[in-house]
């Protein structure tokens, strides 16, 4: 049997971690279209439709110039493993969100992650009395907790592949996600239980509990 390899850091920076295993631990990143309990539906490179759990993450570049430096390092290794000098901006899986022509992007290091086998495991903020761990999230129970918006620190892997039609690229795997903190969330942002049963309370039913008035015949 093999012995199991004890994982190490290897190098740690602000608001990043690399680990011996190839694994990079990202911290105080918002979390952008997060799918990390239902996979959503993708198109791969030639052309087939597959599930995926995806979420990008945002690096404020005021903060994460080390986090990002980082990134790059190991990206740059992986091309040297695979004797390439460099793979063009769109099949990297750091890229400069100022070039993507998105708003909330802007002022951003992007990393996209995607898993398409295993979902990630979720963690949250709080720690677990018996254990000192973070508190692990049963994504049945409480996955809705992450949102577009949400800070969180995430463990990532990347890696290289090579595609007929897709050609070269490095892509990153999603292992973990973390909830740190809420932030504000993205586009119109979620509405608060206490704020749905305000709205409805407004609502005045009439004595008629059909829903329909009698001469309604379904049309607009």
């Amino acid at each position: 049997m093999a012995e199991e390899k004890t994982r190490t850091i290897v190098k740690r920076v602000e608001n990043a971690i690399l680990y011996s295993d190839g694994s990079i631990r990202l911290d105080n990143c918002r979390a952008s279209h997060p799918h990390l309990v239902t996979p959503q539906l993708q198109t791969n490179d030639d052309g087939k439709e597959t599930s995926s759990y995806t979420l990008q993450l945002l690096m404020p570049k005021k903060t994460h110039k080390a986090a990002k430096n980082l990134c790059v390092e190991v990206l740059k290794g992986i091309l040297t493993d695979n004797k390439l000098k460099d793979v063009p901006a769109d099949k990297k899986f750091i890229k400069d969100g100022d070039t993507l022509a998105k708003e909330e992007l802007e002022g951003q290091w992007v990393v996209g992650t995607r898993e398409g086998k295993n979902p990630p495991s979720l963690r949250g903020a709080k720690r677990d009395p018996k254990t000192g761990k973070p508190m692990r999230i049963d994504p049945a129970k409480d996955g809705g907790v992450f949102y577009g918006g949400c800070y969180v620190s995430a463990l990532v892997r990347p890696w290289f592949s090579v595609h007929p039609k897709g050609g070269k690229r490095v892509s990153c795997g999603l292992l973990a996600v973390q909830f740190l903190r809420d932030g504000e969330p993205f586009g119109t942002g979620r509405i608060k239980e206490d704020d749905i049963d305000d709205s409805f309370d407004a609502a005045e039913p009439d004595d008629d509990d059909s829903g329909m008035d009698d001469d309604d015949t379904g049309g607009l």
